[in-house]
């Protein structure tokens, strides 16, 4: 079994959490949109969970987020919590939580 290797703070792209591998905010400018930016860092995000030996991957974002919400759905990752949760800007929203299984076999 891999050796798993948790950063020592929340300040990554990345973070481990409970024994679980979360991403951070993932952002893509507007320019870049739509042309495969944010699966493509999910892509490599969930490689090297993979090969630190996580078996499951998570994501948080807000119902605001629509495209977010979209492209998550859209790469497998399922909704496994919906909840108020307060946003890095201070405001009161709705939170989705999204995880995906990248458990090799």
């Amino acid at each position: 079994e891999a050796k798993k290797q948790e950063p020592s703070t929340k300040k990554y792209w990345f973070y481990i959490e409970n024994g679980e591998f979360w991403l951070g905010m993932i952002q893509v400018k507007p320019m870049y949109q739509r042309q495969g930016v944010g699966r493509y860092v999910l892509s490599v995000a969930e490689m090297l969970a993979k090969e630190a030996g996580y078996e499951k991957i998570g994501i948080h974002t807000t119902e605001d987020n629509i495209a977010a919400r979209t492209l998550y759905l859209s790469v497998g990752y399922g909704v496994t919590e919906i909840g108020p949760c307060t946003t890095a800007d201070g405001k009161d929203r709705v939170g989705y939580t999204f995880q995906k299984s990248i458990a090799i076999g």
